[in-house]
C-alpha cells in the first residue's frame, strides 16, 4: 500500500508540476497577445501623432508664409514712407528757397521805392 501510495504521490506531483508549466507556458502566450494588443495601441497612437505632425507642419508652413509676406509688406511702406519724406523735405526746400527769393524781391521793391 505505501508504495502504491508513494506511486500515487509522485505521479500526482509530477502531474501537478505539468500542469503549473503549462499554467506558465499560458501565462506567458498570454502576455505576449497582451503584448501585441499594447502594440497595435502604440503603432495606433504612432501614427496619430504622424498626422498631427502633419497638420501641425503645415500650420508651421503657412504662418512662415504669412509672416514673410507681412516682411515684404512692412519693408515696401516703410520704402513708401521714406519717399513721401524724402518727398517732403524736397517740397519744403523748395519753398524755403522760394521764401527767400520773396523775401529778396520784397526787399529789393521797398529799396527801390524809398
Amino acid at each position: 500500500y505505501k508504495d502504491l501510495k508513494s506511486y500515487v504521490d509522485k505521479d500526482t506531483a509530477d502531474l501537478i508540476a505539468e500542469v503549473q508549466e503549462r499554467d506558465a507556458v499560458i501565462e506567458s502566450m498570454n502576455d505576449k497577445l497582451n503584448d501585441l494588443d499594447n502594440l497595435d495601441k502604440l503603432e495606433a497612437e504612432l501614427d496619430w501623432e504622424r498626422k498631427q505632425r502633419k497638420i501641425d507642419e503645415a500650420k508651421i508652413a503657412e504662418l512662415r508664409a504669412a509672416i514673410s509676406q507681412d516682411k515684404k509688406d512692412i519693408v515696401a511702406d516703410s520704402e513708401r514712407k521714406s519717399d513721401m519724406i524724402r518727398q517732403l523735405k524736397t517740397t519744403l526746400t523748395d519753398a524755403k528757397t522760394n521764401l527767400e527769393k520773396a523775401r529778396y524781391k520784397q526787399r529789393e521793391i521797398i529799396s527801390n521805392n524809398q
